[in-house]
């Protein structure tokens, strides 16, 4: 939504801006960093346990 985040996903590193969307499967590793201040949205489907 705002700003430049950095993402792993399975081993591959990319820089996202705002309007990418990252798609991440189930039991796939996966870390990010802010490399600029950020505002980024979880969407989870289906809902998770812990989050309803």
């Amino acid at each position: 939504m705002e700003g430049n985040f950095e993402f792993t996903l399975d081993g591959i590193t990319k820089i996202y801006e705002p309007g990418d969307l990252v798609i991440i499967p189930p039991h796939v590793s996966h870390s990010g960093v802010a490399l600029t201040p950020c505002k980024l949205l979880d969407v989870f489907s289906p809902t998770r346990e812990e989050y309803k």
